[in-house]
């Protein structure tokens, strides 16, 4: 299955350049995230080489944030390398040697754009941090809520009753910094006069949708155990088994087997056996105005 995800972004940036220093500084600002890569866009990418390092400010220090993947004349693609949260509109800045770069090309940009250069003070070594951590960042969001509504009637074929419903959602990302995540959406539901017997049979109230383990091998590979509800093949449903995607040049590819869940109850049935491969990608087309 195929997901197209299209964005139309128009945001400007502003070139600076360092002038009687050893290099330039180009500023960008970054228009769309995607699941695999951060897009960002400048005036220009001349100087800019696929394996270059782009670096955000903090502090009055550059610390380096995309490593550069791909690139076009008004844009590049990377990967996060730091566990700084990158958004758009972050500003980002590339350095680039003044041979890469050549003044006649500024004043190119600068004249069709109409943006000034701007004179920035050179950049000593100390300003800038090479210290990258490549460690994952843990998260955890979760919610619960409680719902009732009530049946009143005044046919004799009916009946009044009240039910009530209760779920839990959580997900837990990087646990502790490792690559293991948890993931479970769970269901207690009944009608208020079924109390006595459901207080006995509490299966027959409670439903799980979601609960798994999962471990990530890196950024684009992952490995499910469990009842998992994957988001890019949503439509199938929860599957009981393993899962397994990995990802490579904007495309996501993945596999699973197992069984579906019995639709009445959400009661395991291995009975329902499947298996199957899916592949997956998400787009950001960005429009120059």
């Amino acid at each position: 299955m195929k997901a197209f995800l299209i964005t139309y972004l128009f945001i400007s940036s502003v070139f600076l350049y360092a002038q009687d220093s050893n290099t330039s500084i180009v500023e960008g600002k970054v228009n769309s995230i995607s699941s695999q890569n951060i897009y960002v866009k400048f005036i220009s990418t001349e100087g800019i080489e696929s394996g270059d390092t782009l670096f955000f400010k903090e502090k009055n220090k550059y610390i380096p944030g995309i490593k550069v993947e791909y690139k076009s004349s008004t844009s590049v693609a990377g990967f996060s390398i730091t566990n700084k949260k990158l958004e758009v509109n972050t500003l980002l800045y590339a350095f680039i040697e003044n041979g890469k770069n050549e003044p006649e090309s500024v004043a190119n940009i600068t004249e069709t754009s109409i943006v000034a250069p701007v004179v920035v003070p050179e950049v000593t070594s100390d300003e800038i941090e090479t210290k990258t951590s490549f460690e994952p960042v843990p998260t955890l969001s979760g919610k619960i809520s409680v719902q009732s509504y009530s049946n009143f009637t005044n046919q004799s074929s009916s009946f009044d009753y009240q039910r009530w419903r209760y779920t839990f959602q959580l997900n837990a990302n990087r646990i502790g910094g490792s690559g293991f995540s948890y993931t479970q959406y769970l269901s207690f539901a009944y009608r208020a006069s079924n109390w006595n017997y459901i207080s006995q049979n509490l299966e027959d109230a409670f439903r799980a949708y979601d609960l798994a383990i999962g471990y990530n091998f890196n950024d684009v590979t992952s490995l499910w155990l469990g009842r998992h509800l994957n988001p890019k093949i949503s439509n199938v449903g929860p599957i009981d088994g393993l899962q397994f995607e990995t990802g490579f040049s904007g495309w996501t590819v993945g596999a699973a087997v197992g069984s579906r869940p019995d639709l009445q109850n959400m009661g395991w049935d291995y009975n329902l056996f499947e298996y199957g491969a899916y592949v997956y990608r998400a787009d950001a087309i960005a429009t120059n105005k």
